[in-house]
């Protein structure tokens, strides 16, 4: 089930939409602005819509170029909570963003949303699983064609949770939407990340639960006809819970995943693998942290050169965990890697990288200082592997801020996304 935001049963709505821009001049300002939202082909002026912790945050060096915060925790329609968990870019600079809000009667909904450059809002969209309970968004694409494509998780009646796949055209209207279940049991499979290549083809990965009720990786290619292929599952040798939490492909056909495999039942390994156009695995990389707990990847993305990077955390102690950033050759071999402690010496962990035309790469995600107080981190590293800058953003609470994403905007800008 989609529908636009706001949902159409509201004839009158007044609510809050909130939009601060922080422009680069000598000395920051802000500003709150009105958004149009285009509302069954009607524009509908909305003041005070409560999307309250889906975050768009523009990063050009290191500053702020603007930030876009639905709303607050009041008004018409309460949204009492919402997170952006992936973003993505086209080649006019559009920002594209997906996630979920808590919509009344229906739990969490996958929400999607379309940005100009300069933050405006193009269209919002949410999609609903017939059993009205909790359905994500946790990734994004857009293709050639200006196509949108969303993977994420979404409950149907008379079953557990299914992987979900939609396609949204450039307009905002929802051309399609699939499931993929590897069993027909009433057991939980997620779609986690989700990349498109230059013929229109689709890839998602994520985790199927199996009958021995372990999560394996799958990864799976659609056509405009439909499913094509699903690869080999992958548990790792200890064949415990494994979950493949990004996907990138390359220009010459190369379909990298990056994730984790559990090798005991408290420890975790950071994973990296390539397949070929047919589904078929040339190689894997497992990378162990220096303590003993969880170690994960959940970005990845390659360049040019059929080079992939990944970012994520390693464990080092307890309760503590550094951001973890590595570079690989086609052939998986490893180039630089490296990490960042926070000066908290606390959680540091990364969810999102891109990767520019210049071979420097962008990672986004968390810091917490010494008094537990988590801040986003963004950091750009040089095509070397060195450090270049590192921004922190703090919100105007003392509460969790926590990026997810981030996508490039043009030369030395990215857009960030998460929870504020």
């Amino acid at each position: 089930m989609e529908y636009n935001i706001p949902y159409s049963r509201f004839h009158y709505i007044k609510t809050y939409f909130h939009k601060l821009i922080l422009h680069i001049t000598n000395e920051m300002k802000s500003l709150k602005t009105e958004i149009l939202i285009n509302h069954t082909n009607k524009f509908t002026k909305m003041k005070n819509l409560v999307f309250t912790l889906l975050l768009m945050l523009c990063v050009s060096s290191i500053y702020s170029q603007w930030t876009s915060n639905y709303g607050f925790s009041y008004g018409d329609i309460n949204f009492t909570n919402a997170k952006g968990n992936a973003v993505t870019t086209d080649a006019e600079g559009n920002c594209y963003v997906t996630g979920y809000s808590y919509e009344a009667g229906s739990e969490k909904d996958i929400v999607t949303i379309k940005y100009t450059s300069t933050g405006d809002t193009v269209w919002a969209r949410s999609y609903n699983g017939t059993s009205n309970q909790n359905d994500e968004g946790n990734g994004i694409c857009v293709d050639g064609n200006g196509n949108v494509y969303v993977v994420g998780t979404a409950q149907y009646s008379g079953k557990s949770f299914d992987v979900v796949i939609l396609q949204y055209s450039s307009e905002g209207t929802l051309i399609w939407d699939k499931q993929y279940s590897s069993t027909q049991s009433n057991l939980i499979d997620k779609g986690l990340a989700i990349a498109v290549d230059l013929n229109g083809s689709i890839y998602i990965t994520g985790f199927t639960t199996n009958t021995d009720s372990y999560r394996d990786i799958f990864v799976s290619k659609y056509n405009s006809a439909g499913l094509e292929w699903t690869a080999a599952l992958e548990d790792g040798s200890s064949n415990l819970n494994s979950e493949g939490l990004s996907i990138a492909v390359s220009s010459t056909g190369g379909i990298y995943v990056a994730g984790y495999v559990t090798t005991s039942e408290a420890n975790t390994d950071i994973a990296v693998m390539k397949y070929n156009e047919s589904g078929n695995q040339e190689w894997m990389n497992t990378i162990p942290g220096p303590g003993y707990g969880e170690d994960k990847a959940w970005g990845i993305v390659v360049d040019a050169e059929d080079n992939c990077y990944i970012t994520g955390y390693k464990t080092v102690g307890a309760n503590n965990t550094d951001c973890y950033t590595a570079k690989f050759n086609s052939y998986g071999n490893l180039i630089w890697e490296a990490d960042f402690n926070g000066g908290g010496n606390q959680i540091d962990k990364a969810w999102g990288i891109v990767v520019d035309t210049d071979g420097s790469v962008y990672i986004t995600g968390e810091t917490a200082d010494t008094y537990l107080n988590t801040n986003y981190i963004t950091i750009k590293y040089s095509i070397s592997g060195a450090e270049s800058w590192r921004n922190e953003y703090n919100g105007t609470g003392s509460g969790e801020d926590i990026a997810s994403a981030l996508g490039i905007l043009g030369s030395n800008s990215v857009v960030v996304t998460g929870k504020s």
